[in-house]
């Protein structure tokens, strides 16, 4: 008999809808699931978002909002959590496990507790704190912080997508290093794969970008670098396929470095990023830490290109290090080194005919260490260990 699973996700403006606002968590949770599918589960799906047929359309990017919009989302989730806490207790019977996607103010699987289903948390940040900085998308910071901290406490265990948030959990919750299994994020290999590139010797370099735009991403630097490159003689463009509260100042950017090398192409589907990626020549996965923070994230965009076949442009971080290691390291800059960041660019250019034989060897090295499949294994693997499973 199949064991059965039931996702959980109580973050109204997370959905599996092919139009939703929000892609990269769509693309974690289907991934998660498929993982789980693949692996012979049963799953079942409880998600906010798809329930009340929010998180659709265009993202808000980051944007400010007023304080009353801000109070409104606060209370949203606080009676999301309320609805669906129970709804996920009556489901109870038969589960062997359930998986919770941590949103803000969220903590569904505690109401699976009394029933004795292991509950398994996975956290992408501390929420908590990012809504109160970066985001400030919550207006009740220690409210949301007592309902985080209480989650990591009660659940089985904790899975973070990198060695920084598990660090920054534990230190948060008072938690030992043992309570959490680093999992970083994966992606789906049969959706996205390589398209054969044969360049011209006269053809642009191309570099994508497909992803929310907001500053942490750093489009601006990466316009502003390939201005000065074109200026010295590199045939360099840039494509953006997304849109968000960075757009304005990456446009300006545009404007300055002669806006004909930027091509904005405007929010995507995730139906349309293999097409988007086929597209271009290497992919940009630019991300800077917030200031005070280490480099938490597990950059979604960074397997996406790499399942596509593309070298990567990246910062140095551990994720991109483990990616490039061995291969593509003259690829990666130091975050927020503008100069470190046209050198890459330049070597890139200079080695143009080289990268399509990097893009294959880093379509190899997801297949091997990047699939969905796998990180379930894993973390299946890891709850037998634990006992959580028979």
């Amino acid at each position: 008999m199949q064991p059965r699973l039931l996702y959980l996700s109580g973050a109204p403006r997370v959905t599996t809808a092919p139009d939703c606002a929000e892609p990269g968590p769509r693309s974690h949770v289907l991934g998660i699931i498929a993982g789980f599918e693949a692996c012979g589960w049963r799953v079942s799906r409880l998600i906010a978002g798809d329930l009340l047929g929010t998180g659709r359309g265009v993202t808000d990017g980051g944007r400010a909002k007023p304080a009353s919009r801000v109070l409104a989302a606060d209370l949203a989730r606080l009676a999301a959590g309320a609805v669906l806490g129970p709804l996920a207790a009556s489901r109870a019977k038969g589960l062997a496990l359930c998986y919770e996607r941590l949103g803000l103010m969220q903590r569904l699987g505690a109401s699976l507790r009394p029933a004795g289903v292991p509950w398994v948390l996975e956290t992408q940040s501390l929420c908590a704190v990012e809504a109160a900085g970066a985001r400030r998308s919550t207006v009740l910071p220690r409210l949301a912080a007592a309902i985080e901290r209480n989650a990591y406490r009660s659940c089985d265990l904790v899975v973070a997508v990198s060695e920084a948030v598990r660090d920054e959990v534990c230190a948060f919750a008072d938690l030992p290093h043992d309570r959490v299994l680093v999992l970083p994020n994966g992606v789906d290999l049969a959706t996205l794969r390589p398209t054969p590139r044969t360049p011209a010797a006269d053809a642009p370099l191309i570099i994508g970008f497909v992803g929310t735009v907001v500053a942490w991403q750093n489009l601006p630097e990466l316009i502003a670098a390939v201005g000065r490159l074109r200026r010295a003689g590199c045939r360099l463009r840039v494509r953006v396929a997304g849109d968000g509260g960075g757009l304005d100042e990456a446009r300006a950017a545009a404007a300055a470095a002669g806006g004909d090398a930027i091509d904005f192409v405007g929010r995507i589907t995730h139906a349309e990023v293999g097409r988007f990626l086929a597209g271009v020549d290497l992919g940009y996965s630019g991300q800077r830490a917030e200031p005070g923070r280490q480099m938490y994230h597990s950059p979604l965009k960074l397997a996406e290109y790499m399942a596509a076949g593309l070298p990567v442009l990246a910062s140095r971080y551990p994720d991109s290090l483990a990616a490039a290691a061995g291969v593509a390291e003259d690829l990666l800059f130091e975050p927020g080194s503008t100069g470190g960041l046209e050198l890459a660019l330049a070597w890139a250019w200079q080695h143009r005919a080289d990268l399509p034989a990097i893009g294959m060897a880093m379509r190899r090295r997801a297949e091997r260490r990047l699939g969905w499949n796998g990180r379930v294994e894993v973390l299946l693997s890891t709850l037998r260990s634990r006992g959580l499973l028979r």
